[in-house]
């Protein structure tokens, strides 16, 4: 395990109350918890390598208490970081390097930290529907190539104009067949044959 520290600002938040309850050794009020957290390394470092005006975020999943685990999460860091500083910070992130319980981090790792970096997250974010959600949060990372944005919007964009066509097939036919109780079938047939 490598040693590391480093000072700064945090502020996290979650979707209970006031005085975050898992704290207090009780459970979510509302069942589960949902959490942001971000931090400003102001100095640190991760064994040789400096972490000093860093900055690092991530969202959090519980279904239920943290304690009972089964979390997911979604890690970010800072775009200036290198490669070398980016996997310090993940793996700080992660628990990976921190003693059972030390800190808040031995906690996350139960979540099962993602890179948002990883393939399937960049496949994702190429979705129509997904899109918008993923492609924001990698574009925040600074993970995202400007092809990978042209991609995701045409996508979206075709999706939606088919999706626009049949919805007007659609309704042509339902006008056409006014009156008639048509069926699925029928509504179908008219959808191909574009009356």
């Amino acid at each position: 395990m490598t040693y590391w520290e480093f000072t700064g600002r945090e502020l996290v938040n979650c979707t209970c109350e006031y005085g975050c309850p898992c704290q207090f050794n009780a459970l979510p009020d509302k069942g589960h918890c949902y959490a942001v957290a971000g931090i400003q390394i102001d100095k640190g470092k991760h064994g040789e390598t400096a972490l000093d005006g860093l900055k690092i975020g991530a969202m959090f999943k519980w279904p239920g208490a943290i304690h009972e685990g089964n979390g997911e999460a979604l890690a970010f860091v800072d775009e200036r970081a290198s490669e070398e500083q980016r996997e310090a910070l993940l793996k700080i992130m992660t628990g990976q390097d921190t003693d059972p319980f030390a800190t808040m981090f031995a906690v996350y790792a139960s979540t099962g930290m993602l890179d948002i970096r990883a393939g399937w997250i960049v496949l994702l974010s190429l979705v129509p529907f997904l899109g918008p959600f993923m492609m924001l949060s990698r574009i925040s990372d600074g993970a995202v190539q400007p092809w990978e944005i042209v991609v995701s919007v045409a996508l979206l964009l075709a999706v939606l104009g088919a999706a626009l066509w049949l919805a007007a097939r659609i309704y042509r036919a339902g006008v056409l067949l006014y009156g008639q109780r048509p069926g699925v079938l029928a509504v179908w047939r008219m959808v191909r044959s574009g009356v």
